[in-house]
């Protein structure tokens, strides 16, 4: 039998071996410039059967990798658009004009680049003479407010009483200072032997993180995952759980900045109950194979941390 090709992810035809072979040179080159500047592991690509099999491999979806501090210490820089101007932004990050417009639209903090401390401080005295506010926040700060998972609970006494696997979680309207809600996009891990429109899909998640004066990790909900009792929640999960927030965290600041990010999916966790849990586990028990799937999770995570932080900092 003949050794399986890469092929190409989205219609499933065998790869050119000088398309291969220059997508590793230019991995190589990336992975070297990424080690040069942060000392950080790079991303892991897919691991090459999962790519070049004809058939993915069985069982329930790998959970993401722990993640690991980087060996030199980093800083995110954020930029302050809120009435910056567009000349001095074009000029500063060398972006067209109508690309520094649109940026300006969309205002608010934007994450510009992540860099180790000392070309960090070089990058944002330079941003600073170029009229553009900037803030830097330690990576190490973002990387350890992992959320906290709950997955039960409601109203009581007018706060939030939950729990999770983490134990019980209270909390008060005075406590919670933001919210960031944003829908997770999902997708299965394409097969070498699908050659033709995929016509099955995942719905998409949604999350909604908590974030407390008390404590750096946010409260992170799953209305999919979520379990309301025996009354369940007639007008829909995301929509009961909106209605807590809005009516007990009124003063908390919203933020929906997420959907204007480009996703960046990566293996899913094992899900946490739910619909998606239940189907998991039905279609292991009848022996069906079940497909690797892919979310950006992770990057929501990592995007509801800074933004947390950058607002941290504001109220100090």
């Amino acid at each position: 039998m003949a050794a399986a090709q890469p092929r190409c992810v989205y219609c499933g035809a065998e790869l050119p071996a000088g398309a291969v072979e220059k997508a590793a040179e230019a991995r190589a080159v990336l992975e070297a410039e990424w080690a040069r500047e942060s000392g950080a592991v790079p991303p892991r690509p897919l691991a090459p059967a999962a790519r070049s099999s004809p058939r993915a491999p069985a069982g329930p979806a790998p959970a993401p990798p722990a993640r690991e501090a980087p060996a030199v210490p980093r800083l995110l820089l954020v930029l302050e658009l809120e009435g910056a101007d567009a000349r001095a932004l074009a000029r500063a990050l060398r972006l067209p004009r109508f690309e520094a417009q649109q940026r300006l639209r969309r205002g608010g903090s934007q994450l510009h680049r992540i860099l180790p401390v000392a070309e960090a401080e070089a990058e944002a005295a330079r941003l600073r003479e170029q009229g553009l506010p900037v803030v830097t926040v330690a990576e190490e700060e973002v990387r350890r407010a992992e959320p906290v998972l709950v997955t039960r609970g409601g109203p009581q006494a007018g706060g939030l009483a939950l729990d999770g696997d983490q134990g019980p979680v209270r909390l008060e309207p005075a406590d919670v200072f933001l919210v960031v809600r944003g829908f997770i996009a999902r997708e299965y891990q394409t097969s070498a032997q699908v050659r033709h429109v995929r016509v099955a899909s995942l719905d998409p998640g949604y999350r909604m993180h908590l974030h407390r004066r008390s404590d750096p990790r946010p409260v992170e909900l799953d209305p999919a995952a979520f379990d309301f009792g025996r009354d369940g929640a007639p007008g829909g999960a995301q929509l009961e759980i909106a209605g807590w927030i809005d009516r007990l965290f009124a003063e908390a600041l919203r933020d929906d900045s997420f959907r204007l990010v480009m996703p960046a999916l990566a293996p899913a966790a094992p899900a946490a109950g739910g619909s998606a849990a239940a189907a998991e586990a039905l279609a292991r028990r009848s022996g069906r194979e079940t497909r690797a799937v892919f979310d950006n999770l992770a990057q929501f995570r990592f995007h509801s941390a800074w933004r947390a932080a950058i607002h941290r900092l504001r109220a100090r």
